[in-house]
């Protein structure tokens, strides 16, 4: 994973994403970040690097988890089982009630592999959680 502390300056700009990134934002759908859980051999070594990266605590949730909170979101690290280090879940707000629903409906009819709440792209988990959790 790559860290970046950054901000856009005009802050409607973001390069990265190439000029027509606009067009494919989707507000209707999702209204931010709310978390992503990175999988590793060693979760507590991660975590306390990632801790020291962040200058925030590594909390211990039990079962070899751990959490860092971030402003109105969190990073999980989680045990890999041998897989190595690797972004293995991302988890977006719902922009508004039914979204969710919708978005899981499309991913379906695109092929995706949905398991409950979420979908499943290119080896990562993606999942529209509700604003209020």
């Amino acid at each position: 994973a790559i860290l970046s502390l950054d901000a856009s300056n005009p802050p409607a700009s973001w390069d990265w994403a190439g000029p027509e990134w606009r067009r494919h934002v989707r507000t209707d759908v999702v209204a931010g970040i709310a978390g992503a859980t990175l999988a590793s051999d060693a979760p507590a070594g991660l975590a306390a690097r990632w801790a020291s990266l962040l200058g925030r605590p590594a909390a211990a949730l039990g079962g070899d988890v751990f959490a860092i909170a971030l402003d109105g979101s969190a990073l999980r690290f989680v045990p890999a089982h041998g897989a190595g280090e690797a972004l293995i879940g991302v988890d977006l707000v719902e922009a508004s009630g039914g979204a969710r629903d919708r978005a899981l409906a499309t991913a379906r009819e695109r092929g995706l592999p949905v398991d409950g709440d979420a979908v499943r792209i290119a080896g990562t988990t993606i999942r529209l959680i509700d604003a209020s959790i």
